[in-house]
């Protein structure tokens, strides 16, 4: 029994949370109920119906409202408070079920007792005469069934009783839940406008601050030609120092740079040279009639390129077989990615785009796939091509992914 107060208990309480779902579905057969069918149905239809037949009439006013609300509540206490009493005699009447239960358990006990020994003298020869039916067992066995029958029907009845109450507590709660919103309603209605107009401004002038701060950042980036910083960047120091000390790794390694005749990229391309000679690189600046490589074919932002051999087998590029296994890198792939991670620092986020900024591209050994080498360019011995072009547009905008998520946050 205790179990189903339970139950009832949960389904009152989710019942709460959404009842006018409950009073909508019961609408379709309701709404028009006369007083001689209403009087026919059990207390809770009755209670739906008169919700939603005077659901129109409900005051508008906040002071009307303030009253009705303190009047429910008092409503739904009492109601409350009526419960009480009868869960207390839930755990009476479940007391009995046990000691009836218990009781005769005893009794089925006794009687195996009994027809144990009468079995032994039986088996034994000593047949004995069974005596007069005891009253006290009769008594004993009738109490238990009276406990229990007791018992049952009392948790029914406070179960009847416990759900009646619920059903009002649920209608109160729902009206009561009703004419709350009205009141917040009527609250939110006066202070609206302007609340409203208050807001506008704010968002206006947010937005006019934000604008404002974009159009800085983009006039800042864009004033502000590219340059490999030597020693600290925005608390960048340990990092780069890590990433300088790798590109030293690799004294000796010849890099040909070439740059569009633009001043931004030649400053950026000198800047450039004189990092990497101080790192022990063998520095060559090129000109397109040098290298073989028009300024057409030179891509926004940094282009870093080695001779790297051909992964595919010798033949037709329509039917290009891969090799097995694939080659090994070139000697200047490493010394050219060491570079890419250290230039990454300036071109890339937060200062610059993610790929264009400077990113490493294979030139490979290969007439069917190759870019230069077709046009008579001549890589040196494992030497690293670095091709500077103009500063790529979207890195004059903060518009990378770093500024991006920084804009979007509230």
């Amino acid at each position: 029994m205790s179990a189903r107060l339970a139950q009832s208990k949960e389904r009152s309480q989710v019942e709460q949370t959404d009842p006018l779902a409950v009073i909508f579905s019961l609408s379709a057969t309701i709404v028009n109920l006369t007083s001689e069918t209403i009087t026919a149905r059990n207390k809770m239809i009755a209670i739906f119906a008169n919700l939603i037949q005077s659901a129109s009439n409900l005051p508008t006013d906040v002071s009307a409202l303030e009253s009705s609300m303190s009047a429910l509540e008092s409503e739904i206490g009492q109601l409350e408070s009526s419960s009480v009493p009868l869960e207390h005699w839930i755990w009476i009447f479940t007391s009995l079920v046990a000691v009836g239960v218990a009781v005769e358990l005893w009794v089925i006990l006794h009687e195996y007792r009994g027809d144990k020994a009468t079995w032994a003298s039986a088996r034994s020869g000593e047949l004995r005469s069974t005596g007069r039916p005891s009253i006290t067992k009769l008594i004993v066995e009738v109490g238990s069934v009276l406990l229990i029958t007791i018992g049952v029907t009392g948790e029914l009845g406070i179960g009847i009783r416990i759900a009646s109450i619920n059903g009002v507590l649920r209608a109160k709660s729902s009206e009561l839940r009703s004419k709350s919103d009205q009141l917040i309603a009527l609250v939110t209605q006066q202070a609206g406008s302007a609340n409203t107009s208050a807001k506008g401004a704010a968002e206006a002038a947010s937005e006019a601050t934000a604008s404002a701060d974009t159009l800085k950042k983009y006039l800042a980036q864009l004033a502000t030609p590219r340059d490999i910083i030597i020693s600290d960047r925005d608390g960048d120091h340990e990092e780069r120092t890590v990433r300088f000390a790798e590109v030293k790794k690799y004294p000796g390694t010849v890099v040909v740079i070439q740059w569009i005749p633009e001043f931004e990229p030649q400053t950026y391309a000198r800047h450039l040279a004189g990092a990497l000679n101080d790192c022990g690189w063998r520095v060559e600046l090129t000109t397109p009639q040098q290298s073989h490589i028009p300024y057409e074919l030179m891509q926004e932002g940094v282009r870093v390129a080695t001779l790297e051999e051909s992964l595919f087998e010798p033949g037709d590029p329509s039917s290009a077989k891969p090799k097995h296994p694939f080659p090994s890198r070139s000697k200047a792939f490493a010394p050219a990615t060491a570079l890419v991670k250290l230039l990454d620092l300036d071109l890339g986020p937060p200062y610059g785009p993610e790929y264009f900024g400077v990113h490493w591209q294979p030139e490979w050994n290969d007439p069917r796939f190759s870019s230069f080498t077709k046009l008579g360019v001549v890589f040196p011995d494992a030497a690293v091509l670095v091709l500077v072009g103009s500063k790529p547009a979207e890195y004059a905008a903060p518009i990378h992914k770093k500024q991006k998520k920084q804009n979007a946050a509230p």
